[in-house]
């Protein structure tokens, strides 16, 4: 006899218990890792991380630039070596100690929970994230983005990508990737309504070059009155 699937409930289960282990392993990770995170990413995931964090700077047409959650400041730093006013917010100080040894970051980083966010209202031009954790998905935090925007003024979310980069002695890494992040559709696209927000229009885009495919949100701030703090 073949061995029967697992019933939805089982299914439930091990997705819940896949969660919990994957929100407790980032948040140790951004508490106490900014000093290994770069290296830790590039690990994992070689220079693809790196490629599809950059394909954020695509959607960057006008500034002020707010990075949400932006980690060690990689992307920060790229922008405001293009020439863009940026501004950094993350809540753990592992992650903004790591970003401030850049000196060109010196007095844009900023310590903030992304659901409150110190920033006058209608003040940025495009509000980019990039592999988010589970904030970016709160409608407190899509209720700031709103309110920092100004009108016309653009949100990107590097959600994901994928490569067909394969390097024979990380494959071990891409097995247990593949276990850590459960089996994943390398061509399907996540419903509109994951960062659905009334004054944020937006779709989902797989920005595709050999050998990556990116997935971007591409929103933008309603041109109507700007949104007022709650």
């Amino acid at each position: 006899m073949s061995k029967s699937s697992d019933s939805p409930i089982q299914t439930d289960r091990k997705q819940r218990i896949r969660r919990a282990v994957q929100a407790a392993s980032f948040g140790a990770l951004y508490r106490v890792g900014g000093p290994i995170y770069d290296r830790f990413t590039r690990l994992l995931f070689g220079e693809a991380w790196n490629r599809w964090r950059m394909t954020a700077l695509h959607f960057v047409e006008d500034g002020p630039v707010l990075d949400l959650g932006c980690g060690t400041g990689v992307l920060l730093s790229a922008l405001v070596e293009r020439g863009f006013e940026g501004v950094g917010v993350d809540r753990e100080p592992s992650m903004l100690h790591r970003a401030s040894k850049r000196t060109e970051l010196s007095g844009r980083l900023l310590r903030a929970d992304v659901s409150i966010l110190p920033i006058k209202t209608g003040s940025i031009g495009t509000c980019v994230s990039t592999f988010p954790a589970r904030f970016i998905l709160r409608p407190e935090t899509l209720d700031e983005v709103a309110r920092v925007l100004r009108p016309s003024g653009r949100f990107v979310v590097v959600m994901g990508g994928e490569t067909e980069e394969r390097i024979w002695w990380r494959e071990p890494i891409r097995l247990l990737l593949r276990v850590f992040y459960g089996a994943r559709s390398t061509t399907a696209t996540p419903d509109k309504s994951v960062l659905a927000h009334p004054d944020l229009s937006g779709e989902w885009r797989w920005v595709e070059k050999f050998p990556d495919r990116t997935l971007i949100w591409a929103a933008q701030r309603s041109v109507g009155e700007t949104a007022s703090v709650s």
